[in-house]
Parts: structure tokens; sequence; C-alpha cells
């Protein structure tokens, strides 16, 4: 009996001395597994997952909004400017008089960090909440197509651009994957980053709010002599990263366009390796739209007054500085509220997103035809584009197409063989 009691307790203490490490071994495994490898280059600095498992490989800490504060005296003279708008992000203008301002102050950029002068030092009816809450919307009518049960679900959408403030509200339900590629060490989170986000993903403002995010912080500067230079090596090193985590995915969740808000030309370093990639990304069913010419995307962007309806097509009109037209199709580019790089449930307030808010609109557009149709190819995403657009004249009395979302929807879910 005895022997039997020790032996018990023998096989216990073997029990439990394999039982320890086989827990430390597991714990050791996953602390591999999470760990986030970081190399660190002359050029750079890459944030990398090397074990090809999704994650958020850094959260970049939000930019410090008191770096940027300023209290100015008066606004420039915008007519004046090159630029579309005049950025009063992070600036106290309450000792200005702006009740005769109202074109002026109609074409400037704000954020919630903007102090404004009192009401009586305002245009009458110059109501800012107003234009926050009318900037959330995407235009057009994309809120319908949300109410018709389309918004993007199961479509991966990747974005190359800027750090992120990952943990932002609009989209951080949406990030599935965020890691840096020739990246500046410790870098805080960019305006452009979460600006792009929002547009295309974002849960209140975005044009596709369910779509999945995969995110390539990536930068495209190289430094000479001169000051710095753009090279297009590392959007294609980003590229060629979106096409081995799109191999993880399950075949249903499938990144299928990435939004690049930048252009793509010969006048720029290693251009050739940026389409090699591009092509290399077609050919495994993921599009690619960046700014560039009409074959890549025909879309432009329009502005608004911003008290009126961001969904009816009278309520915008075209920038005559800039005047295109003809085979053009038109998304809303103007006044749209967007996710801060400040804090993570602060917005900023864009006259005009500029070039860089036309691709990640398009995308989100483009990821709602594919919940409807996902064989859809971008080419013909673009001819049905054109064929269910809504024609509009401008305050420059010319006729312009207009894209019309609803009217897309319902001749997809119409023609589906």
């Amino acid at each position: 009996m005895k022997e039997n009691m020790v032996k018990m307790k023998e096989i216990k203490k073997s029990f439990i001395f394999y039982f320890i490490i086989i827990l430390i071994l597991i714990l050791i495994q996953l602390c591999s597994c999470s760990k986030v490898e970081e190399i660190e280059y002359d050029d750079g600095f890459h944030s990398l997952n090397p074990g090809n498992k999704l994650a958020i490989v850094r959260n970049p800490e939000a930019d410090d909004y008191k770096k940027h504060f300023e209290k100015i005296s008066q606004l420039p003279d915008l007519e004046s400017l090159d630029e579309l708008n005049y950025n009063c992000s992070c600036f106290d203008l309450s000792e200005l008089d702006l009740t005769d301002k109202y074109e002026s102050i109609s074409k400037i950029d704000f954020d919630d960090f903007t102090i404004w002068p009192s009401e009586k030092k305002l245009p009458e009816n110059f109501d800012i909440e107003k234009i926050k809450e009318l900037g959330k919307d995407p235009g057009i009518n994309i809120r319908k197509v949300h109410e018709m049960g389309i918004t993007g679900k199961n479509i991966g959408i990747a974005i190359i651009d800027q750090t992120l403030l990952v943990d932002h509200k609009e989209y951080k339900d949406n990030l599935v994957h965020y890691e840096e590629i020739h990246m500046p060490k410790d870098l805080t989170a960019q305006m452009h980053g979460p600006m792009v986000s929002s547009i295309a993903v974002g849960k209140n403002v975005g044009v596709a709010p369910d779509a999945n995010l995969y995110y390539f912080a990536t930068g495209h500067i190289e430094i000479v002599d001169e000051g710095f230079k753009q090279d297009l090596s590392w959007f294609a090193d980003a590229i060629d990263r979106i096409i081995e985590i799109n191999k993880l995915l399950d075949k249903d969740k499938k990144i299928r366009v990435v939004s690049f808000s930048q252009g793509i030309n010969s006048g720029l370093k290693n251009y050739k390796l940026a389409f090699s990639a591009i092509k290399r990304a077609n050919e495994e069913n993921i599009e690619v739209i960046y700014i560039s010419d009409y074959n890549n995307h025909p879309c432009k962007g329009f502005f608004r007054d911003p008290f009126l309806d961001p969904n009816d097509t009278n309520s915008f009109v075209i920038d005559n500085r800039k005047d295109t037209y003809g085979y053009d199709i038109y998304v809303p580019n103007g006044w749209r509220t967007v996710a801060s790089q400040f804090d993570v449930d602060k917005y900023q307030y864009k006259y005009s997103c500029g070039a860089s808010g036309i691709p990640p609109y398009v995308a989100g557009l483009y990821a709602l035809c594919l919940e409807v149709n996902p064989e859809l190819s971008l080419r013909t995403f673009y001819e049905l584009l054109d064929k269910t657009s809504k024609k509009t004249i401008s305050n420059n009395d010319k006729t312009y197409k207009v894209a019309n979302p609803v009217e897309l929807i319902k001749y997809l879910q119409d023609n589906i063989s």
C-alpha cells in the first residue's frame, strides 16, 4: 500500500513537472509568434511581422496638436493663394472678426482643435457644427446604398500611405493588419493616413464602412544632396507584401483593391519597379488605384458649399482653376469630415482633400460593387460607373458626369449571371 502511495506521489510530481515544462514551452511559442521583428536600415526603418501573421505591428503615437497650435491675427487673401484651401487646423482664430468673410472661411480646413471667434464675429448663420455633420456624409447617396445592405462586408481594401493613428474610432474595428516599410523609427501618426482610411472605410464617414482594412505605412522619400526626391521602390515592396499577406486570407476575405494616393509616372525613380509590382498584384486578382491618368481611374473630385446637401448633385461646383471635363466622372471631394491624427475621437474638416481623396473614395465604391459581384474587374467597374452616371450642369454651364452609386448597385444586382 505504502509503495503504491509512493509511486502515486512520484507520478504526480512527474506530471506537475512535465506540465510546467509544457506550459513554459507554450508561452515561449506564443511570445515568439507575437514578436515583431524590427530591422533598421540606413535608409529608414522597417517594422514587419516575420511570422506572416496578421498583426498591428506598431501603434504610432498621436501627433501632438500643441506643436501645431498657432494664434493668428488675420486670414490671408485666399484668392491670391495657389492652393485650393488654407489650413487652420489647431489655429486660434478667436480674435478675428469674420462677419464679412464667408467666402474665405468657406474655403479653409479646420479641425476639432480650431478655436473660433464668438458667434457675433462669424457670418450670420455660419453654423460650425452643421458643417461638421454634413461633412460626415460621403455624399451622392452612398448612405442609401448602405441602407440596401451593401457596406463592403468581407472585402479587403489595402492602403499604402503615411503612418496611421491605428486606434481612431472611425476605422479601428476595420483594421486587420498594420505594418511599416521604410518609415522613420517612432514617427507619430500623420494627417494623411487617417484621412484616406476614413474616406474608404470610416464607420461614420466612409464609403465602405464594413470593408476590412490592411494598412501599409510606407515612405517614398530618398534624401539626396539637393533635398529629397520620391522613390517608388518601397511602394513596390509594399505591393509585394500585400500579395504575401493576401495568401494568408480566406478565399472570401481577400484583399481586392489597393488605394495609393500618389502619382506613378516616368518622372519618378523606380517607376518601372512600381508598374511591375502592380502587374504582379493584378495577376493575383488585386487591383491598384493611384493618382494618374484616365486609364487608371477616370474619376475627379468636385466641391460644394459647406451648408448644401451632399446628396444633391446641384450642391457641387467644379473648381475653375483646374477645370477638366468630358469623360471624367466626378465624386465628392470637398467639405469632407475625416479622422484626425491628433486624437482617436477627433476630426478634421477638409474644404478639399486634394487628389489624395479620390483613390480611397473610388476604392470604397469598388468594394461596395465587389460585395454584389465578386468577379467584377476594375475596368468593367469603370465602364458601369460611366454607364450609370448622372448628368449635371455645374457652375460653368458645362455638363458633367457624376457617379450614381444607387443606380450602379441596382444595375449590378439586376445583372448578376
